[in-house]
């Protein structure tokens, strides 16, 4: 199958999905579009305690800065259940698509880890592997992250060789880009995206945007 690939630089940002370097764009913006009003909107936090400001108007679903991330129930990497974004309001989430077989994703990821333990109480990092690939996740993540505070978890539907990429996204985006990271405020709503590496400082920075 052929593979679209939206931009070509350095290797050491980005991969394609078959594991091959490529360049993300970087530059804070999303690559896809969604659509709307087919997903779970959830209602609150896993706890039921968050409530968002009564004038608050949710916006519509969708996978660029300013919409409603969308929600589906994703397998745990560790097999204790699933996590939807839904059930995470009332804190920050970073979403974070990764694959073991991407050198930059595996590259960021102490820094994600790092940032997810000084931000425990108010930030989830969900991090989702790719099924290209899945089956090494586990043993990956068991000997690099035991005891982690990120969430690790699989992406919905097939994110190698098919036409349909990020299913989390549930969206029409033809190419992808490893690792692809979003940042959402405590309503579920995208403050940030990114194709390729994030610094670890930059990150630092839209977290702490999307806490305000």
């Amino acid at each position: 199958l052929i593979i679209t690939v939206l931009s070509l630089t350095v290797s050491l940002y980005s991969c394609d999905n078959d594991g091959n370097g490529d360049g993300g764009n970087g530059d804070g913006s999303s690559q896809g579009s969604g659509n709307d009003g087919s997903q779970d909107s959830g209602g609150g936090s896993s706890d039921g305690t968050y409530t968002p400001d009564p004038d608050f108007v949710q916006p519509p679903f969708g996978n660029t800065v300013g919409k409603t991330a969308f929600s589906k129930a994703l397998t745990l990497v560790d097999g204790s259940g699933t996590v939807s974004v839904s059930e995470l309001r009332g804190k920050a989430v970073v979403i974070n698509f990764w694959g073991t077989w991407c050198g930059p994703c595996k590259s960021e990821l102490p820094d994600f880890n790092e940032l997810a333990t000084e931000y425990k109480d108010d930030v989830v990092f969900l991090v989702i592997h790719s099924v290209n690939g899945s089956a090494n996740a586990k043993s990956y993540i068991d000997t690099h992250f035991e005891g982690s505070k990120m969430v690790f978890a699989f992406d919905e539907v097939g994110t190698a060789y098919t036409d349909k990429y990020y299913g989390l996204l549930d969206s029409d985006i033809s190419s992808a880009f490893y690792p692809r990271t979003l940042v959402l405020d405590r309503n579920g709503v995208i403050t940030y995206t990114v194709d390729g590496a994030i610094p670890k400082e930059t990150l630092r920075a839209e977290i702490l945007s999307a806490l305000e």
